[in-house]
């Protein structure tokens, strides 16, 4: 057995252990990034769009960053994608979106001279284009505080202050939609207040809708340039209230328990983009007392 043998059994062995299926080691020594693979190996996992796509930038010698939903094999564990994605950071310098806990995808952002190259993974079982017109690809990242969606060129992130609150507590919600296109866009609203076009929802446990903000607008319309990379955004400072703010009697403060908020882009004109909101974050209200009074009791008898 020479060198190379024995390096090789043993790297399989070690990522055995850690979890990692040996053949896909195998395949990282045996397979180098940089070879040539022939298109028509890897062309029946790509979305029909998403293939000419980059057969276009091919052509035309162009590169760029894209946004790429990755299908892995079906059934493949949490930890598995955890380090799919990592492979995708040090080997393709990807920026990881989103990792998928029950669907077995993940959402990235690669230059689109190494989308091939990913294709030729056994793990992988197709390839999406994450910036075709009215697709929308969810990012979570890495923090519970916040979340985003994508629909070409457009990205709605919301991000709360925390989430967990008393009764009562201000619930800071911020809005942010960013241009992510390569060249400038231009958005039509029904109205001039800004507060109107980045609002928010709130549910209850059941998935009920409980509460939607709608600052006063004003009636006339106006249009918003976004250049690349540059966004608009908005702050909510939300007081638990739920109700019409017209209608006095019909305001009252939230109940303790779990809530989900989900962040949205509104007042435009159609058909510019038909929709675009975020997925919820959970947030608990109202629940430390219990778990203060559950701790008290436990500690009393």
């Amino acid at each position: 057995m020479n060198t190379l043998t024995k390096k090789a059994v043993v790297m399989i062995i070690v990522v055995s252990l850690i979890g990692i299926p040996a053949a896909y080691a195998l395949e990282m020594l045996t397979v180098p990034l940089v070879k040539s693979f022939y298109d028509s190996a890897i062309k029946w996992k790509f979305e029909p769009g998403l293939w000419e796509k980059l057969r276009q930038l091919e052509a035309n010698g162009t590169e760029r960053l894209m946004i790429i939903v990755v299908g892995v094999s079906e059934g493949a564990s949490y930890d598995f994608k955890k380090w799919i994605t990592a492979l995708l950071v040090s080997r393709h310098n990807a920026t990881i979106l989103h990792i998928g806990e029950v669907l077995s995808f993940v959402n990235i952002q690669v230059m689109n001279t190494e989308v091939k190259k990913i294709a030729a993974y056994s793990f992988v079982d197709g390839l999406g284009d994450g910036e075709a017109e009215g697709s929308i690809c969810i990012s979570s990242g890495y923090n519970k505080n916040t979340i985003e969606a994508i629909t070409y060129p457009f990205k709605l992130t919301l991000n709360l202050n925390k989430t967990e609150y008393k009764i009562g507590e201000l619930v800071t919600i911020e809005l942010q939609l960013t241009n992510i296109g390569n060249s400038t866009v231009k958005l039509w609203f029904r109205n001039r207040s800004s507060p109107t076009w980045l609002r928010f929802k709130v549910y209850n446990a059941s998935n009920d809708l409980v509460f939607v903000s709608s600052p006063a607008a004003w009636p006339a319309g106006t249009e918003v340039s976004l250049d690349p990379g540059s966004f608009i955004g908005q702050t909510h400072e939300w007081d638990q209230k739920v109700g019409d703010p017209r209608y006095p009697d019909t305001v009252r403060q939230l109940k303790a328990g779990t809530y989900k908020i989900v962040g949205f882009l509104d007042n435009l004109y159609a058909p510019q983009l038909s929709t675009l909101e975020t997925p919820k974050i959970e947030i608990s209200v109202g629940q430390e007392s219990l778990m203060e009074m559950r701790w008290l009791c436990l500690h009393v008898i």
